[in-house]
């Protein structure tokens, strides 16, 4: 079978990932319709991996050429424009990054050109079902996938939930899985569970960054300097989250070797609880999900 211009043979995952990583992301061509904060992180995360070349990269917004937000495409190689028509055009991968209230326009006026054409086209907006998506553009066996990105894609320490249309084959759900593989983790799923993950893992973040700021406003009222302790305080974040992940053991084991018998950070812990702190955290988690 043909794929993108690679020749590949329909065999297992590992091999069709190697043969994506080492041959067609070089040649893939990306077009991002939407340049906001996301599709940002996602490129950057990408080029950033180095398998895919800047200059396979382009990007429309309708500022394009007089917007502050065209530096930080061009700091990463990347050309942006104003028609979305050129980027549907001449890319094989079209990540749709626009707000909720302009997707319908969008789909409707630009992705129903690709009706009968080989192209893959990917939602980051997570809010609006694939069902929707699909009536928009009015083709219900459109090659389409949905993803809920987070912004530490853009260092690799990203997660990428996703789930796809009917039409999708399934070398588009492959490459999908190896392109956002390049940007951390990468976990295909059913849709009502990718709208959980916008949540758990694109809106934490957010929380995860007031956590770090709370953490250090703690550590300046005890007499440390604040470069000093944000900079320790997110490492904190980093480094647990990294021995969550590895060791494989459950969070509250992790927890439970860190507090000694009446030492001070089960005292530390203790607060936490009467503050309702995991039921805040719960909470917060169920008021952001789609």
């Amino acid at each position: 079978a043909e794929y993108m211009g690679v020749s590949l043979i329909l065999t297992n995952f590992t091999f069709l990932s190697s043969v994506f990583k080492m041959e067609n992301l070089k040649n893939l061509k990306i077009g991002f319709i939407g340049a906001g904060n996301m599709a940002i992180a996602i490129a950057k995360g990408l080029v950033k991996a180095g398998n895919i070349i800047p200059s396979n990269i382009i990007a429309s917004h309708p500022t394009a050429g007089n917007s502050v937000i065209d530096k930080e495409w061009s700091d990463i190689g990347v050309r942006t424009i104003t028609d979305n028509n050129e980027i549907v055009g001449r890319s094989d991968v079209i990540f749709l990054a626009v707000k909720p209230y302009r997707m319908e326009t969008v789909m409707y006026n630009h992705i129903d050109i690709l009706l009968g054409s080989c192209k893959l086209v990917i939602s980051i907006c997570p809010l609006l079902s694939v069902e929707e998506h699909l009536k928009f553009c009015r083709n219900e066996s459109l090659r389409f996938i949905k993803c809920a990105p987070n912004t530490p894609v853009a260092t690799g320490d990203g997660v990428v939930a996703f789930c796809s249309a009917p039409g999708a084959k399934p070398e588009d759900r492959l490459l999908a899985k190896v392109l956002f593989g390049e940007l951390g983790i990468a976990v295909e799923m059913e849709e009502k569970h990718v709208d959980v993950v916008a949540a758990l893992c694109g809106s934490a973040v957010a929380f995860m960054y007031v956590a770090v700021e709370a953490m250090a406003d703690g550590a300046v009222l005890m007499g440390l300097p604040r470069s000093t302790a944000t900079q320790l305080a997110a490492q904190t974040l980093v480094g647990a989250g990294r021995m969550a992940l590895e060791s494989g053991e459950h969070p509250g084991t992790l927890k439970d070797r860190v507090c000694s018998p009446a030492g001070s950070t089960i005292k530390g812990i203790q607060v936490l609880e009467r503050n309702s702190f995991r039921g805040t955290l719960m909470s917060a988690v169920q008021a952001s999900t789609p």
